[in-house]
């Protein structure tokens, strides 16, 4: 490992946005807590959120450091008492981070997300008064995936919204936000005000290509902005780096690595670039882990992802034997795609051969994308209870995890010896269900072409169902940059040169900037 060396500022081009993003102006607090900027903010949209303007729809921009969590704290703690408020965010992690801000401000006493009383009924909300309540977006707006015979997935809304009991929703993260789900929110909203929280130099939504910036950014018309960074962030370089990283997206220029040391201050010691290979990258990362810090490695392609979690997993827990998942107990895992699970509900207790044994009561659940869990226990080399061993298919192995999701919850998810074979038979089931499909469009007999349709379905329904029998869990040591938007981490390393990877220059500053914001200790440039 070696720290490259860092150019002096006046050998590079962006001179002023360096010099000011390593000693921002001071700001000075208002009495209230709020620098001047913050105060004027606030007061636009505590206006907004008790409908003392025209519009419907706001935006609070600001980049990293400029502290929005702070003043959307304080808006919604002042406004708990007089207005029903819903706050949510993209993910599950990211709504347990907007919590525990909330509790911060006083705010304590969580609501459902849907009145059991009638709208006006304030003193029926969640039965106690609770008038602020916080989930993810989706749950919100009541959707859920739903399965496709070809094999595909979509977002479709399986209950009705429960936005339309609120005064006020405010959506963290907003710049996650694509097009299609700002349309629906517009067209369930009904009388909610909806004030949209998010950075616009964050990387936009996954969708289709050539969306750019979320709609948030572009078609709100109330907006308040905070471009100052606050004295509690002052002197932070990680701080100051992702200031110099928005002079690129701005000016719409690469920014390479020679211009990342130039914007690193010579003394930091909590902000780095370094020549590292991949291994050493590794290395570091145990070290880390092994030293009780939260730590992770961010990366942009999912091949990159699964070299650093197989090479971290090893050097702690050693080579993965035949015959297993590769996890052990105390792990951190994350969801890669959603999936079923089971919910222990309770553990019953019976007497078999004068033997206690504590068989789990389960209710079915669901796991999101990007969620991420800790291990608690593994029975190892077990069969799944649907898919015993018959001789004319390969057997179907797995371990089954006992998951801790972080609210006491205890989850089960049988994970796949071999998850490569699971895909192909399931692969297989689709091909057949897609072809049975394409020669009943083509039949022309009623009933022949009812029989293919109803084969088609019922390979359809096999594939679903052997897919959703095992977990797609991976180790959580090291992410992509795009699940890791809305996260912290105490130490984050940046492989560089995987991200350089990216071809489109608005992508990879924007990917470059959320990678160097996640960090709360330190960040390694790695390249």
């Amino acid at each position: 490992m070696q720290q490259m060396k860092a150019l002096a500022v006046n050998e590079h081009p962006f001179l002023a946005a360096i010099a000011a993003a390593l000693e921002p102006p001071r700001q000075e607090p208002a009495p209230d807590g709020l620098t001047a900027q913050q105060a004027h903010a606030y007061a636009g949209m505590l206006e907004f959120c008790r409908g003392q303007t025209d519009a419907a729809l706001m935006v609070l921009e600001g980049f990293a450091g400029v502290g929005k969590s702070h003043v959307v704290g304080k808006l919604v703690a002042d406004l708990q008492a007089e207005r029903v408020i819903g706050v949510a965010a993209p993910t599950n992690k990211a709504v347990k981070v907007l919590a525990s801000n909330l509790r911060k401000f006083g705010v304590v006493r969580f609501g459902n997300k849907r009145p059991r009383g009638s709208r006006f009924d304030r003193d029926e909300w969640d039965g106690q008064g609770g008038k602020v309540c916080v989930g993810t977006l989706h749950s919100f707006l009541g959707l859920q995936m739903q399965e496709r015979d070809d094999g595909t997935q979509q977002i479709t809304q399986k209950r009705d919204s429960t936005i339309h009991d609120l005064d006020v929703l405010v959506v963290d993260e907003a710049s996650m936000v694509g097009t299609d789900m700002f349309k629906l929110l517009l067209r369930v909203r009904r009388d909610c005000l909806i004030l949209f929280v998010g950075d616009p130099a964050q990387l936009p939504p996954v969708e289709k290509a050539g969306v750019g910036m979320s709609p948030v950014f572009s078609h709100v018309e109330r907006q308040a902005r905070l471009t100052e960074v606050v004295r509690q962030a002052q002197g932070n370089p990680m701080i100051a780096l992702s200031m110099v990283i928005r002079r690129f997206i701005e000016a719409e220029q690469r920014m390479t690595m020679a211009d990342i040391m130039a914007a690193i201050p010579r003394d930091a010691t909590a902000i780095g670039a370094f020549s590292m290979r991949p291994e050493e990258i590794a290395g570091w990362a145990v070290s880390e882990i092994r030293e009780g810090r939260d730590c992770r490695v961010l990366a942009f392609r999912n091949a990159t992802v699964e070299f650093f979690n197989r090479a971290v997993h090893e050097a702690l827990y050693g080579p993965v034997p035949d015959g297993r998942t590769p996890f052990d107990v105390g792990e951190p895992v994350i969801v890669h795609s959603a999936c079923d699970a089971d919910k222990v509900a309770e553990n019953m207790v019976r007497l078999i051969d004068g033997v206690e044994v504590s068989t789990p009561v389960t209710d079915p659940t669901q796991l999101h994308t990007s969620q991420e869990l800790t291990i608690k226990r593994i029975e190892r080399d077990v069969r799944h209870r649907y898919y015993p061993d018959v001789p004319e298919r390969p057997s179907l192995r797995a371990d089954l995890l006992y998951l801790d999701d972080g609210d006491d919850n205890e989850i089960m998810v049988h994970v796949a010896h071999d998850p490569d074979l699971v895909a192909r038979l399931v692969s297989e089931l689709f091909t057949q269900a897609n072809d049975l499909k394409r020669r009943a469009n083509d039949e022309m007999n009623p009933k022949l072409k009812e029989g293919l349709l109803t084969d088609s379905k019922g390979a359809s329904g096999r594939a679903w169902a052997m897919k959703n029998a095992f977990a797609p869990i991976r180790h959580a040591y090291a992410i992509t940059v795009h699940k890791s938007q809305g996260s912290t981490f105490d130490t984050a390393l940046v492989d560089y040169r995987d991200l350089n990877r990216m071809v489109e220059a608005y992508q990879f500053n924007r990917a470059l900037y959320v990678a160097c914001t996640r960090a709360s200790q330190f960040l390694a440039i790695c390249a």
